[in-house]
């Protein structure tokens, strides 16, 4: 049964959604998306012997690419897209992307940030404690991983990425709908 956590969960969740569902095309109708987390880093941090975290904001950024593609497999028509990062701070304020259960345990700060294809901003999601610079790195950081690395402003060097030329998420959701819609249109090709 759905908790407080997954309520709040669901509220931000809402509320992102409803920036990128057109719902002027849908008078007086339901959309509803049902999302279930079957497993979390929480559930490996339970096994590792950790307690829990607060909240679940780390499962945030799955939900929001979750709920994006469903909403694009069942051709709503969405204002943009919109994909999510998560980002956390460890003690010595080094910013990592994705982090596993145990540094989100050990971090200082936990993020969570979402951006537009229009390149804005829809969600910001912070636990812990950070400064003004921890989080205007966590938002460059977000940014990057999000819509690509031209992006994104002058990231400094404590900012740690995997690799520069990494696909962004919004890249690899486009190539994602380009991939289906070829199967889709294929039909009319003659191919498969």
């Amino acid at each position: 049964m759905p908790g407080v956590r997954e309520r709040h969960l669901e509220s931000i969740l809402h509320s992102t959604l409803r920036q990128v569902i057109l719902v002027s095309a849908h008078p007086r109708t339901l959309i509803q998306i049902t999302l279930q987390v079957v497993a979390s880093q929480e559930d490996e941090s339970s096994m590792m012997g950790l307690p829990q975290a607060a909240s679940n904001i780390d499962v945030l950024p799955a939900l929001v690419q979750t709920a994006m593609l469903a909403l694009l497999t069942t051709s709503i028509p969405l204002v943009m897209t919109v994909t999510a990062a998560l980002i956390c701070i460890d003690e010595d304020g080094a910013v990592l992307s994705n982090p596993d259960a145990k540094a989100l345990r050990l971090a200082e700060s936990v993020h969570v940030s979402a951006f537009s294809s229009l390149g804005k901003m829809t969600l910001a999601q912070s636990e812990g404690k950070f400064s003004i610079n921890d989080w205007e790195k966590v938002h460059d950081s977000a940014r990057q991983i999000c819509l690509g690395p031209d992006s994104a402003r002058d990231l400094g060097d404590d900012v740690s990425m995997t690799s520069e030329q990494e696909e962004s998420l919004q890249e690899k959701l486009r190539n994602a709908v380009e991939s289906r819609v070829s199967k889709e249109q294929a039909w009319k090709t003659g191919g498969e």
